[in-house]
């Protein structure tokens, strides 16, 4: 689990573990982006169908790229793009 002060325990998260989603739609939105995904995530008794980022660019998210979330305590942590995922995707272009 990851604590909420930004300190991580020391663990490995295998690759499994994560929920993944496809960025399905990309909407601008003011001041920075909304991620709409393929299929909702389901966290707690909530349905979460999209995340918004202020800065789109420094996570470099793309149509059709999967993205990683771990679950922790207070919710849903982005973990990031799976570039390896991207790159596969690129190969059958």
């Amino acid at each position: 689990m990851k604590k909420q002060n930004g300190c991580k325990d020391l663990k490995i998260v295998t690759e499994d573990q994560f929920i993944k989603v496809k960025a399905a739609k990309i909407i601008n939105c003011g001041s920075g982006h909304k991620v709409i995904f393929d299929k909702p995530i389901k966290v707690n008794n909530s349905n979460i169908t999209g995340w918004y980022f202020l800065n789109i660019m420094a996570y470099d998210v793309r149509l059709g790229d999967v993205m990683r979330f771990e679950l922790i305590e207070k919710g849903l942590y982005f973990e990031g793009v799976d570039l390896a995922a991207r790159g596969r995707r690129g190969e059958e272009n």
